[in-house]
């Protein structure tokens, strides 16, 4: 199977694109605030005390405009940079309003971030810089932003996952559930074992594969077409590259599953193969504790949301934005939107 590629972001990378003039206008437009009467130190947004001032969010705002425009990533004319800032500086708000609301309530539980906590963290950033050829404070200016706004943000970051955590420690799985999922994962090494039973015996690979594979190459007889190395996760390139052309694997075991490979053709010169294969879907082994883990990953998601929602029911929020609202339960929304609360609720 071909590793999925990632792409790190930090702080609040990428934002530009997605909120220029002729973006969301669905949704209503900002209305231009008066930048002339808006005193930078004076408050933008105010969420149970804590504030985010008119110059921080345009501190904030026209640095990734700046750094949008100056990278080539957009071109702007003079006259649609207040609306272009005007929408940055409102989803810089939104922004605000969801992670100090969460932070409120980490402290309120009694949570903190110390320098053990930090240091995971900063150390997966530091290995992101490394393998795009960068320090660490080089990726840092690459977000356009503030450096004490990306290391503040970073560390506001990991109080988050503290309190994630925090919940996720109060969510119980019944061992029902957990012997349900061992099942599975038996049910699956049965079905590839048979399958293999079959091929064994002299059933067509193919065939086998458009009636049993979990892979989308099904629908081709299990084809894979050509690979190097370096494109499969790594039991896979290794069972390929050690078979001849006609040969079938045995079983081998990736984080997708259970696989079958059959070597179609192999290419010395170029150092590729072609390969079917036959895939039953199935997590990688796991102990009791690692399944509980998974299964109150959607529990999470769930005590999260419901969290959420009942810290902005009771938030006292003021918002001094011009063009913006806030409303209990969809946020800051621009005056002019006709937001229905049911369309928000439907991811």
């Amino acid at each position: 199977m071909k590793k999925a590629s990632r792409i790190a972001t930090l702080a609040a990378a990428g934002l530009v694109l997605s909120t220029l003039p002729g973006c969301n206008k669905a949704n209503g437009e900002v209305k231009a605030a008066d930048k002339a009467k808006a005193d930078p130190k004076a408050a933008a947004l105010v969420c149970n005390g804590d504030t985010l001032t008119f110059g921080e969010m345009d501190t904030l705002a026209e640095a990734q405009l700046n750094a949008a425009i100056e990278r080539g990533f957009i071109g702007m004319e003079e006259k649609d940079r207040e609306e272009a800032l005007n929408q940055l500086r409102a989803r810089f708000a939104g922004m605000y309003l969801e992670k100090i609301l969460l932070i409120q309530e980490a402290k309120r539980r009694g949570l903190a971030v110390t320098d053990e906590d930090l240091a995971p963290e900063l150390a997966r950033i530091e290995g992101i810089a490394k393998n795009q050829g960068m320090t660490f404070d080089e990726l840092i200016e690459t977000t356009a932003l503030p450096r004490e706004f990306v290391m503040r943000d970073i560390r506001d970051g990991v109080l988050i996952q503290k309190l994630q955590n925090d919940i996720k420690a109060g969510i119980t799985v019944p061992e029902a559930d957990i012997a349900a999922e061992k099942a599975k994962a038996g049910a699956a090494m049965d079905k590839i074992v048979d399958l293999k039973k079959q091929l064994n015996e002299g059933a067509d690979f193919a065939d086998l594969a458009r009636a049993h594979s979990d892979c989308p190459s099904s629908a081709r007889g299990g084809d894979l077409g050509p690979f190097g190395k370096g494109q499969m996760v790594k039991p896979f390139e290794d069972a390929a590259f050690a078979l001849e052309v006609g040969d079938v694997s045995g079983v081998v075991t990736t984080q997708f599953g259970h696989h079958i490979i059959k070597l179609t053709a192999k290419d010395e010169e170029a150092g590729t193969l072609a390969a079917s294969h036959i895939l039953v879907r199935s997590e990688p082994a796991q102990t009791d504790a690692e399944i509980m883990d998974a299964l109150k990953g959607p529990k999470l998601q769930e005590a999260f949301v419901t969290l959420y929602k009942g810290l902005q029911e009771g938030a006292k929020i003021e918002c001094n934005i011009t063009g913006l609202s806030y409303k209990p339960g969809l946020g800051l929304v621009p005056d002019d939107a006709h937001v229905h609360t049911e369309d928000c609720n439907d991811e």
